[in-house]
């Protein structure tokens, strides 16, 4: 069986253990204050031992910013006296050009004025002289500029009896008409139109038929030269004797229209027959005209 302590006992070894412990905290604690106490005064010692070397530095600093400051001071005040006496140069200049400025307006107008009164004191004699000079020489210039007007008109009359009248310029023309049937009427009313001395009937038909856009269709050449339709409207279209013939001068040909040459101021017209012409007044019977009168 164990043995029970106390209750007394054993708060008393409590009680021992924790002042024990106590008085242990405070012995650290003590040592710590030391330590601290000490590095303290070891820092102000220190301290005091560099401070007259950072004493001689910050001297030495303010002595320098000093001087500094006393340069750039008189350097200023130099600066200053430079620019008064470069504002005296430049009064002195100026002043020096407005007196020169003066003295020539005053001897131009010295110069002005004496020449002013020389031609007040010229005599009314130069004057008389200078008028007639100039009154001869406007009596000769007009007289220059009339003999250069009559020799021009003397001219222009010379030319006038020269000229000989202009021949008048006669074109060399034929005039042409297409005429259609009954039903058509007129294709191409009368126009005047240029030839040239190897044209025949059929080269003014082409020409005026193509400048005038206008349908034209033919077969062969020369003697052999036939118009089969023009406008469209074609040899057979209204009957067995229908197709087209050409006359001039009112008379009809008897020879193609590729060979029957044209002169100045013919009139040739193209009609459309629906009776082999005798619908036209140029029937076989009555005979075509051979080109004699």
């Amino acid at each position: 069986m164990r043995k029970r302590v106390p209750r007394v006992a054993l708060m008393k070894k409590i009680l021992t253990f924790m002042v024990l412990i106590a008085i242990g905290i405070g012995f650290i604690t003590g040592l710590n204050y030391l330590a601290t106490n000490t590095q303290q005064d070891n820092t102000e010692k220190t301290n005091i031992i560099e401070s007259p070397q950072t004493k001689t530095d910050q001297d030495v600093a303010s002595g320098e910013s000093s001087s500094e400051n006393g340069r750039s001071i008189l350097s200023e005040e130099n600066r200053e006296q430079d620019l008064v006496t470069q504002d005296g140069a430049i009064e002195k200049e100026q002043k020096d050009q407005q007196d020169s400025t003066e003295k020539s307006t005053s001897k131009s107008k010295e110069q002005i004025t004496s020449q002013e009164k020389q031609t007040q004191e010229k005599s009314p004699k130069d004057e008389t002289v200078n008028k007639k000079e100039n009154k001869s020489k406007t009596n000769e210039q007009s007289g220059v500029k009339n003999k250069a007007v009559a020799n021009e008109e003397e001219k222009q009359k010379e030319t006038v009896a020269t000229e000989e009248p202009k021949e008048k310029i006669v074109k060399d023309t034929v005039l042409i008409t297409i005429v259609g049937s009954k039903d058509i009427g007129t294709i191409l009313n009368t126009v005047e139109v240029e030839r040239s001395e190897s044209d025949h009937v059929l080269d003014i038909l082409k020409r005026v038929t193509k400048e005038n856009k206008i349908q034209m269709e033919y077969r062969g050449m020369g003697a052999t030269a036939y118009v089969e339709g023009i406008q469209n409207l074609y040899e057979f279209d209204r009957g067995s004797g229908s197709g087209w013939m050409y006359s001039i001068n009112g008379k009809f040909p008897n020879k193609s229209a590729g060979i029957w040459p044209v002169e100045q101021g013919d009139h040739i017209q193209w009609l459309y027959t629906e009776n082999l012409g005798k619908d036209l007044g140029a029937g076989v019977e009555d005979g075509l005209w051979d080109g004699r009168d």
